[in-house]
């Protein structure tokens, strides 16, 4: 009986409520699980990687359209030059406005630099013909003999 009464003793309603309470209760977590965080950083980080960077000049250049034309990889190198003749007879070396008069230093400078010596030109389809053929005599005045004209492929017509 004295073991009885002494268990009695120490209950009560709200002391037997106020456990239960704490072993249901879940604990605290001290940190943020940041791994759906991650998992989208890394998602977009891949997305643009994959992205091929577009090259941009001072006006946009539309290509001139052609059924038959080869691909060119050499020209997706970062050190190929690029030369742009846009419609408004402006000359852009890589993403630089020049004028033609520099080309001669600025491509030596790039050959010395590690490029090919192999120029991609991107000029206009609505081009006038004397400012590319200003901008080919200056590549000649360089060294340049390899030129190589980007264009737009279409479908071949039969």
């Amino acid at each position: 009986m004295a073991l009885m009464t002494q268990s009695w003793r120490g209950w009560s309603p709200s002391r037997l409520n106020r456990e239960r309470v704490q072993q249901r209760a879940s604990g605290y977590y001290c940190w943020i699980d940041l791994s759906a965080f991650l998992i989208l950083i890394w998602a977009l980080l891949m997305i643009e990687m994959a992205a091929q960077p577009a090259i941009t000049y001072g006006s946009p250049v539309n290509f001139a359209r052609v059924g038959h034309s080869t691909w060119q990889p050499q020209a997706l190198r970062e050190d190929s030059m690029h030369l742009a003749i846009d419609l408004d007879s402006n000359v852009y070396f890589g993403i630089t406005k020049t004028t033609p008069n520099d080309l001669p230093a600025q491509i030596r400078e790039g050959v010395r630099g590690g490029a090919e010596k192999r120029v991609y030109l991107d000029v206009d389809a609505r081009a006038r013909y004397r400012n590319v053929k200003r901008v080919l005599d200056e590549l000649r005045a360089a060294g340049i003999t390899n030129v190589t004209f980007v264009v737009e492929a279409s479908a071949p017509t039969h």
